[in-house]
């Protein structure tokens, strides 16, 4: 059974769509099969694969889809196991199909003020989703980006969400120049084996627990 991962912030910057790609190629270099669908329009997830010669990303086919009826049709008739949805940055109710329709919401989250009232803003509209399509089943996690374990704004800021009534993915992303660099190259960071591309084996191994999650 298809399972979908949803990649939601309504702030851009937060690493959304170089998440999307790199769990997108985790999953594809595990044996699944994977599309990517980009809703949108700087179309940053569809142009990145598009533009890839990388040996992972370039097996993965990528779709720019922006209506709900398109989505769910797609979603409907695909045979993939993996579909990586790439929202765009302003999320507004009528894009709230694509949260509701998620086995799992990822939301990026960097040690900001900001994005921790971008998590609430996802948090109120996932609620909205799911009080619309009572059938959704999908859990909401927060993904923490650019950190600095070692610092106390990290545990801070993770004790936040908590206490705002989100799960946080226990694996993160630190900061790094490593994830730009797959960006501009148009690769994905499993091919540059750094420190980044440990990391995000460590995310996509947790995603891949949530969703078994999902089937017990």
């Amino acid at each position: 059974m298809t399972k979908v991962i949803t990649f939601a912030s309504p702030k851009g910057g937060v690493g959304k769509s170089s998440l999307c790609i790199n769990t997108a190629a985790y999953f594809f270099a595990s044996n699944y099969s994977v599309v990517v669908i980009d809703t949108d329009p700087q179309m940053s997830s569809y142009d990145w694969i598009a533009e890839s010669d990388d040996p992972l990303l370039k097996h993965i086919p990528a779709f720019h889809i922006s209506s709900e009826q398109e989505i769910a049709h797609f979603i409907g008739e695909t045979d993939s196991d993996i579909v990586c949805l790439d929202m765009e940055g302003n999320l507004y109710n009528s894009m709230g199909f694509c949260l509701a329709i998620a086995d799992l919401v990822v939301v990026p989250c960097r040690p900001s003020r900001d994005d921790l009232v971008g998590l609430a803003w996802v948090k109120k509209l996932s609620e909205a989703a799911f009080a619309d399509h009572p059938d959704s089943n999908a859990r909401v996690v927060a993904l923490m980006n650019g950190i600095d374990q070692n610092s106390d704004v990290f545990s801070h800021v993770k004790r936040q969400i908590t206490q705002d009534g989100m799960e946080v993915f226990n694996n993160f992303l630190s900061q790094s120049t490593e994830i730009a660099e797959s960006n501009i190259n148009r690769v994905s960071t499993l091919n540059i084996l750094g420190k980044s591309s440990k990391e995000i084996v460590g995310i996509g191994q947790e995603m891949g627990l949530y969703l078994e999650g999902q089937d017990n």
